[in-house]
Formats: C-alpha cells, structure tokens, sequence
C-alpha cells in the first residue's frame, strides 16, 4: 500500500474504517499501522483522513485528534454534536470532508439528541442524524466528501463482517448522501459502488472492500484500492 501511494502520489488517504479488526488491537497491529501513517505522512507528505468502524475502539481511536491534525492525519473516532469538517485545498479551492465514524444509535442518541430523539433510532435513523449535522456545516454550493462507516441499500454484504442488526431494518438510504460529491464507505468487503438516487447522475457511493480475503464468501474478489 505505501508503494501505491509512492507511485501514484495522491492528494489524500481516506481510511474510512474499520482501523483493526478489534477495539484492543494487538501490539504488533499498532506498530504496523504507526509505521505506514509515518511512511505515507511524514515520508511521501501526503495526509491521511481515518474514521472508527464497529470493530475498532472510538475512544481509542479518538486519542490526540487535536494535535495529530496539524501532522497531517486526520483521525475521527467519537460521534461529537460539534464536530467540523476537515477543509483540504486543490488548484480549484476548499474541499470539505465530513467524518461520520461508526457509532450504535445509543450513542448517536446521546451525542446528537441529548438522549431525546425525536423518534426511535435504528442504525438507518443514526446514519441520517449524522448525515444532516454534516451538511448543516457545509457552506452552500461546496464541494464536499462523506467518509462514513456502515451499511447502506443496495451494497453486497460479506459473511465475514460482523452483522449489526437482523435483516436489512437499520440500512441507510444512499440518497442520504445526496448533498456530497463523492462518498467513501467502509464495512463491507467487497469493491463496490452504489448509486445515490437510482439514475444516471453519476453520484457514487463507494466501498473500497478489504485488502486481504477473510472468508470463503471472498473468494473470488478482486481485491483493490480505490
């Protein structure tokens, strides 16, 4: 991975979680990851936006957010009522990057609402909570990106990822994501994308998938990096 980065030189990483495969990663797994954000970062300068999925540890993954943003990698892991959006700059101006880290409805409950929703909250319902508090922050007419970790209608499920509810009942709604660019997705395995409203107006959401294969279910994906 840090060869691609090196050959392709892009303006930006995007982790869109999961980080680990579980909330208290071994030793061995954070100094690998410390080693390629170091790699990709401070050797090849090319910053690096990370979200918490379900497996990883949001506190954990949350830890020295304020001061890691001015190295260049930029880490989200609580769901928080004011969080901002992370604003890189091309050659045609802002981009406004909205993380939207995993969070189970109780905590969106909490974080969002004060713990009085205006309606029972399902994974769906949480997903679209976060989804307007991002866009209620974007400045009219930007370009901005969705990072977000979930399930959303339409995408292929894996038998190796961790289900978060019965059936399809808490799936979010890729016209959520309407008001954004582009949407990168993490969660399910396999490479895929998913249009936003159904037609041709070219609006994705996309999972990039897993590196590696872990289940039989995989394998015979071709695995990728967008």
């Amino acid at each position: 991975f840090v060869d691609l980065v090196r050959e392709t030189q892009p303006d930006l990483v995007i982790l869109a979680g999961d980080i680990y495969d579980r909330a208290v990663p071994p030793p061995e797994a954070v100094r690998l990851y410390d080693d390629v954000l170091a790699r990709v970062v401070r050797g090849l300068e090319v910053p690096v936006i990370a979200i918490a999925g379900n497996h990883d540890s949001a506190e954990r993954i949350d830890w020295g957010h304020q001061l890691l943003d001015a190295s260049g990698y930029y880490v989200r892991g609580l769901v928080r009522p004011d969080t901002a959006p992370i604003v890189l700059c091309d050659e045609h101006g802002p981009v406004y990057f909205c993380p939207l880290p995993y969070a189970e409805p109780s905590i969106v409950k909490d974080a969002i609402y004060g713990g009085k929703p205006p309606h029972a909250l399902n994974h769906g319902f949480a997903m679209a909570a976060l989804v307007d508090q991002a866009v209620a922050q974007l400045p009219e007419g930007a370009r901005a990106v969705a990072i977000a970790h979930g399930a959303v209608t339409g995408a292929y499920e894996c038998e190796s990822e961790r289900p978060l509810w019965v059936a399809q009942a808490g799936y979010a709604q890729p016209a959520l994501f309407s008001r954004f660019c582009y949407t990168a997705l993490g969660h399910f395995h396999k490479p895929q994308r998913v249009n936003v409203l159904g037609d041709d107006a070219g609006l994705w959401l996309e999972y990039p998938g897993s590196l590696l294969k872990y289940g039989f279910s995989e394998h015979d994906q071709t695995k990728s990096v967008n």
